[in-house]
């Protein structure tokens, strides 16, 4: 396996990982934490500035899900 593919496969893992976070955060979240959603917001704004992805999950400021 060469370098690119390796980090092609890096960032498949990366993005697999991320999912899962993002669905037990959001489980979390239905707990109303606004401090929580905010990090969780925070996060998921970095990792889509960060890839140039578009998040599949938005959060409003009541800690609601939007998708």
């Amino acid at each position: 396996m060469d370098n690119t593919q390796l980090i092609l496969t890096l960032c498949e893992l990366v993005e697999t990982q991320n999912a899962i976070i993002r669905d037990m955060a959001l489980r979390l979240n239905e707990r109303d934490d606004v401090d929580l959603a905010e990090r969780i917001a925070a996060a998921q704004t970095k990792f889509n500035e960060t890839l140039g992805t578009t998040p599949a999950v938005q959060f409003s400021q009541q800690g609601e899900t939007k998708k």
